[in-house]
């Protein structure tokens, strides 16, 4: 979850494409088995993600915008 930027997200295509991850000390890595992957997105988490403010970079950030780490 800490891999997924805006960028990959497709609302139209209702999808998200899984293209790096972030490893225990928080540098960003290929996903396992370097695959990236499209994962279908339900309207239930669609409705959820259109709520949050989309800003450039990662989806889920700390209250003051910087990455989970």
């Amino acid at each position: 979850v800490r891999g997924l930027y805006w960028e990959d997200i497709n609302d139209v295509r209702r999808q998200l494409s899984v293209i790096r991850s972030v490893d225990t000390k928080g540098r960003i890595v290929a996903p396992k088995h370097w695959k990236g992957r499209k994962v279908p997105i339900s309207p239930r988490l669609l409705a959820a993600l259109s709520d949050l403010s989309r800003r450039p970079g990662p989806v889920f950030t700390r209250l003051d915008g910087e990455p989970i780490s």
